[in-house]
């Protein structure tokens, strides 16, 4: 049995990307909404914006937006 490790991705407003969070931005909140999906605050590493974003967990980078 293969087991695939998934991503947390953040959509960047300034980019226009998603990145993945864990090795490309900086958090500066997380937190989780009334229906249990987590948004997070963060600093992306590429443009330096602080942006804000759902949370998507998948092993690939996810399509559009």
């Amino acid at each position: 049995m293969t087991f695939v490790e998934s991503k947390s991705w953040v959509w960047c407003l300034k980019c226009l990307e998603w990145i993945n969070a864990a090795d490309n931005s900086t958090v500066v909140n997380l937190e989780e909404d009334i229906q249990g999906i987590d948004n997070m605050t963060f600093i992306c590493d590429k443009c330096g914006r602080e942006s804000k974003s759902k949370v998507i967990e998948k092993e690939t980078q996810p399509k559009g937006r």
